[in-house]
């Protein structure tokens, strides 16, 4: 009992407490101000001519030199035949096998039997009881 009244008191507690900022924020705010939803983004808090502050001239960045050697960096390198089949093969090999390994091995691969007539089927199945029945008693091996 005693726990029970004390977690009704924690609740009322919480929701008086709630209540009164909720009470406080709407009166202290006076006429509503415009909060645009896209102002949430850190990039969009700074004003609009904002312009952030240029760092002191370092050669090592900012030389010529510096310069071309990020540019030669940053061109797209040739790369060896090894480099480009590692990367094909394993796409190449799937779609192979999505068109040709997995069909040949559904149940569709036995299609040929399962459109031949019922009385081929049943001649075939006579046949075969025929012949095992003449082999009958033999030695199988």
């Amino acid at each position: 009992m005693a726990e029970g009244g004390r977690l009704c008191a924690l609740v009322l507690a919480c929701a008086a407490m709630s209540a009164m900022a909720f009470v406080g924020s709407a009166q202290g705010q006076g006429a509503r101000r415009k909060v645009t939803l896209r102002a949430i983004f850190p990039w969009q808090q700074l004003p609009q001519d904002y312009v952030p502050p240029k760092r002191p001239y370092n050669p090592v960045y900012d030389s010529d030199v510096a310069k071309r050697v990020q540019e030669e960096w940053m061109r797209p390198k040739e790369r060896p035949w090894e480099d480009y089949f590692n990367e094909w093969f394993i796409p190449v090999f799937l779609l192979i096998a999505f068109i040709w390994i997995f069909p040949l091995m559904s149940p569709g691969t036995w299609a040929k039997q399962n459109r031949r007539s019922n009385r081929a089927k049943a001649r075939s199945a006579a046949r075969n009881l025929m012949s095992r029945l003449k082999n009958f008693g033999k030695e199988a091996y």
